[in-house]
């Protein structure tokens, strides 16, 4: 006599909380009522899976003669399904056959699905994580590299920037890195990783940043030689003591220019902490208070006969704190801090190319902090096409494929971007594309990204206008999957 098999289902749970690096074999555990035998000659018994939309199988792997039966999906690189996977029962024969020890078939192999929302799968087909550790983690079609110098030799990629640059590493402290090195930045207070560090050329249009030469023009600028500095070493830093008085000031000149932005950095010294930074001769920015901690503080202005450098909050009132590393620079918002001495000194840009074509269709996505201002189209994904930015924002919002024709597609209305850590994906398809951010319902259309391009460039594009001019803490793309938009969703919650 035929006897009915009852197969019910258990499963392993492999995701970790970055999901990025869980592991890509998935076993599901099937006890029978009794030992069975598996036999895969003419096929391989499977369970059917949905992921992220898509079918996928996971085939039986292990456990003929007992009543414990291995099925283990594969995870294929492009896979992404942040809500969990979903099972369909019965098990699939798919030609072979299951029996009992005595040879009888199996009758009934339905089963009552689980709850799988936990079983989560991340598994970009290029993942560039720059807050992993010191120098990020990658990964290209499941092939891990634990440092970018290895990535970039193994898939040819390359990062320039022909001059040295400043950055703040994991102790807080001030460093300078030489040509071509990429910098690695952290938040000089609470040393949390803020990702990789993504400028458009600048120059610090002021001399001797390092000793301050400038003359308050009421007041008494004084070295402090064993003071620490914001780059964690004596020398560099001075005590700025102006009394309660109009047109009391210490200038670092005009601004030189239509659009400027002048930065100092600042700390306590002694109760007077309360500042401003100077606009013109007459004209005083925000009220500033310094801190325990060395803070960068900046202001920019439109006139290029505008004055910069500090005074008092108010005429009523003195300033006593130490200062260190000035600079003026072109443009309406600070970037990292150049050091001059008796001529002004450029810090070229920085540009970080990786040779990779998507094939469609293919999804991004993006983490990045933008710096408040930011400049006008800075991109998460440009390429070397710069027609063509899969995942890139402007002032106003997160947009997608700039450029096809002449066409760009503008995201949900989200919060303003500048100054915080914006997370954005975009979809593109051979029908169209979708964009959204923030976990926000995404916006598509029916266009469609032309496949011009020969590599990525995270942060930048090849315009030079399109620089981040922040940080960009994570990428990655999603080749030969469409992700719908639930899943882009999730993506950037």
């Amino acid at each position: 006599m035929k006897r009915a098999f009852c197969a019910v289902i258990m499963y392993v749970i492999l995701t970790s909380a970055s999901p990025s690096w869980a592991g890509t074999s998935l076993p599901f555990i099937v006890n029978m009522n009794e030992a069975v035998n598996i036999d895969t000659t003419g096929g391989t018994p499977r369970i059917a899976l949905d992921v992220g939309g898509v079918t996928r199988y996971a085939p039986y792997s292990a456990g003929t003669g007992t009543s414990s039966l291995t099925f283990t999906y594969d995870a294929v690189a492009g896979d992404v399904d942040l809500d969990g996977v979903t099972l369909s029962s019965p098990l699939d024969l798919n030609g072979g056959t299951i029996t009992d020890l005595n040879g009888n078939p199996a009758t009934d192999l339905t089963f009552t699905v689980p709850n799988t929302s936990g079983v989560k799968i991340d598994y970009p087909s290029l993942s560039m994580d720059f807050i992993y550790d010191a120098d990020g983690r990658y990964t290209l079609n499941g092939t891990a590299y634990n440092d970018l110098a290895s990535f970039l030799g193994a898939v040819g990629g390359t990062f320039t920037r022909n001059s040295v640059a400043t950055y703040f590493d994991s102790s807080g402290a001030l460093q300078t890195v030489s040509n071509n090195v990429p910098r690695f930045d952290y938040d000089p207070v609470t040393h949390a990783p803020k990702g990789i560090l993504i400028e458009e050329r600048r120059t610090n249009l002021l001399t001797n940043t390092q000793i301050i030469t400038a003359v308050p023009t009421n007041g008494t600028l004084t070295f402090m030689p064993s003071e620490i500095g914001p780059d964690g070493v004596t020398g560099h830093v001075y005590r700025l003591q102006l009394p309660a008085s109009p047109g009391t000031y210490l200038s670092f000149g005009n601004g030189g220019a239509s659009t400027s932005t002048f930065s100092i950095y600042v700390k306590q010294y002694g109760g007077d902490n309360n500042f401003s930074l100077l606009l013109d001769s007459s004209t005083r920015g925000s009220t500033k208070t310094a801190t325990s901690q060395w803070v960068r503080y900046s202001e920019s202005h439109t006139s290029s006969t505008g004055l910069n450098g500090i005074n008092n909050a108010d005429d009523s009132f003195a300033t006593d704190v130490l200062i260190a590393f000035p600079q003026l620079e072109q443009g309406g918002f600070a970037t990292s801090y150049i050091p001059t001495t008796a001529a002004v000194v450029t810090r070229e840009k920085d540009i970080f190319n990786i040779p990779y074509l998507p094939s469609l269709p293919f999804g991004m996505y993006g983490e990045i902090e933008f710096p408040s201002p930011m400049n006008i189209v800075p991109r998460f994904i440009g390429t070397n096409n710069d027609g063509r930015s899969p995942l890139e924002t402007n002032t106003s919002g997160i947009r997608a494929s700039l450029w096809n024709g002449t066409t760009s597609l503008p995201g949900p209305i989200t919060s303003a971007l500048a100054g915080r850590i914006v997370k954005a994906a975009s979809r593109h398809t051979s029908t169209g594309r979708a964009v959204t951010s923030d976990g926000l319902v995404p916006t598509s259309d029916g266009n469609t990204i032309p496949m011009d391009w020969t590599f990525i460039s995270p942060g930048h594009g090849a315009g030079t206008n399109t620089y981040s001019n922040g940080h960009v803490r994570l990428i990655k793309i999603y080749s030969s999957a469409t992700i719908p938009d639930a899943q882009l969703q999730l993506l950037t919650q």
